[in-house]
């Protein structure tokens, strides 16, 4: 009998976050599911201080490269109902003057973008919340703007705000989307993107990893939690 309940109790945890697409170390990622926009100089890069990575390098100040995956109508209800983070690892090599490398999410059916600039500033670590373009909240992590980081970003649903964590340690709260048309939505239902080129300036980006992540839903963690802990009373009172 305890046997069975042990089963039970196991199938009724809740499934852990579900993938949606993924970039590794130094594969293309255009072998991996991305979609690639041309204007920055790719190169795969090995055991960059223990990290493989795929390097884009912008040398423009007028255009530059990134890599997109769109999603399906599926995929964008799932993400919008459960919540959604995106996991990127990556560095800087080198400083570079203006907002260059970015990462990010568009969600047009609720009329928000949620990214980021990051930039490598003498030797800081320049992170800005993306709001119309270019201008919005920004920190700066001084001496770590050469070094990989983890950034995390964590959509909450219902209030369709977000946060951002850099090495655990979160940075922006309760951000709310950049409002972009909703008529892209029939194109771009879910598009998750990254890379390094705009007209803010120059510079290089090492990406090691790019993770797009559904959530599970709030109310399966509840079930499963109540169920867990029924079960766990039942075999006491035996």
């Amino acid at each position: 009998m305890r046997i069975f309940l042990l089963f039970f109790c196991i199938a009724l945890l809740p499934a852990s976050a579900t993938t949606i697409i993924q970039h590794y170390g130094a594969n293309n990622p255009t072998t991996e599911g991305w979609s690639y926009g041309t204007g920055s100089t790719t190169t795969a890069i090995l055991n960059d201080g223990g990290y493989d990575a795929w390097q884009l390098a912008d040398t423009s100040t007028t255009y530059g490269g990134g890599y997109s995956y769109t999603g399906t109508e599926a995929e964008k209800i799932m993400a919008i109902n459960s919540g959604w983070k995106l996991d990127v690892t990556m560095r800087i090599p080198g400083n570079w003057t203006g907002l260059d490398q970015y990462f990010g999410v568009l969600l047009p059916s609720i009329n928000s973008k949620y990214g980021f600039w990051i930039s490598s500033e003498g030797n800081d670590l320049l992170v800005r919340h993306w709001v119309n373009g270019s201008s919005g909240t920004e920190v700066r992590l001084s001496g770590q703007g050469t070094t990989y980081h983890l950034f995390e970003m964590v959509f909450q649903p219902v209030a369709n705000t977000m946060y951002l964590s850099i090495d655990g340690t979160k940075y922006f709260q309760n951000v709310a989307g950049d409002p972009i048309p909703t008529a892209w939505n029939a194109t771009y239902p879910l598009m998750v993107y990254f890379g390094s080129g705009s007209a803010l300036g120059t510079g290089t980006a090492r990406y090691n990893e790019v993770e797009f992540q559904v959530l599970p839903e709030p109310s399966a963690l509840l079930l499963a939690s109540l169920g867990l802990l029924s079960v766990i009373f039942f075999m006491r009172k035996r």
